[in-house]
Parts: structure tokens; C-alpha cells; sequence
């Protein structure tokens, strides 16, 4: 197999403006734990552990909430109703935040962006149904 890098993407902490009037705006990751967070699952396993950066340094925060999605979507629309705090890409979000409909808060403790990259079939010849998505996706995300 081999992969090329697409782009770049972060992850950010968001929550509704409604839901931040009613319970607080955290300052720091720690106070997740007194937060309803939104978890996402995939397959058997929740996404409950969130990476921060504090100082220069990795870490991970424990999260947890009365609300569990497998669905992206389905996590999104509950943080925009103000159900919890929410762990999504810029990419899903980037709308809502230019309308104001979410807001992003711990960004000085947001971790680097991850890369997303297609893998795919090594080889010397590849598809041309392989070249084309690839190619599709390298324009669609330099833009």
C-alpha cells in the first residue's frame, strides 16, 4: 500500500453559544470534566480521550457526556442544539463557526493538525479510476 498526504486538518473543541450562556465557558481542558461533552464511537470503541497541547506537550483529557454518536453529522447538529461540547473537524464546523452558530474555545490548547491521506494499491501503473479520485480530491482540497 501507499498513501499520499491530501491536506492538512484540525480538530476543534465547539460548543453552541447557548450552551456555553448556560454552563460556562472552560479555560482550560480540565474543565471538560465538569462538561457535557458529545462522544463520537467507532465501532467499539469511544472517543473519549482528548488530545491537548499545554506547555509543548501532548496530553489527554477524559471526556464524557449523556449523549453518543456514531454519526458526525448526528454529533454535530446535537452540539448546535446545545446538548454538549464537541470534538470536530474544522471541516465539518467551518460554516457554523463563520455564522456564529458554534464556537471554538480551547484553541490555545488545540493540538497540530493531523493529515488526511488517501492509501492505496501500490504499483507501478495505478487505476485510472484510482488517479482520477486522487487527483479530484488533491484540487478539491487546495482550494
Amino acid at each position: 500500500m501507499k498513501s499520499k498526504k491530501l491536506h492538512d486538518n484540525r480538530r476543534l473543541i465547539c460548543a453552541s453559544p447557548s450552551y456555553l450562556k448556560e454552563n460556562g465557558v472552560p479555560k482550560h481542558p480540565d474543565d471538560l470534566a465538569h462538561h457535557n461533552c458529545i462522544i463520537m464511537r467507532f465501532g467499539s470503541r469511544t472517543d473519549q480521550d482528548w488530545s491537548f497541547r499545554e506547555k509543548g506537550r501532548q496530553r489527554s483529557c477524559r471526556v464524557s457526556g449523556d449523549r453518543i454518536a456514531n454519526d458526525g453529522e448526528l454529533a454535530r447538529r446535537w452540539c448546535l442544539n446545545g446538548h454538549g461540547i464537541a470534538l470536530k473537524s474544522e471541516w465539518d464546523i467551518q460554516a457554523d463557526l463563520e455564522a456564529g452558530r458554534l464556537v471554538s474555545i480551547l484553541e490555545e490548547f488545540a493540538p497540530p493538525p493531523t493529515s488526511l491521506q488517501m492509501v492505496y494499491p501500490a504499483g507501478a501503473v495505478q487505476p485510472r479510476r484510482v488517479r482520477a479520485l486522487m487527483d479530484h480530491l488533491s484540487i478539491g482540497f487546495a482550494r
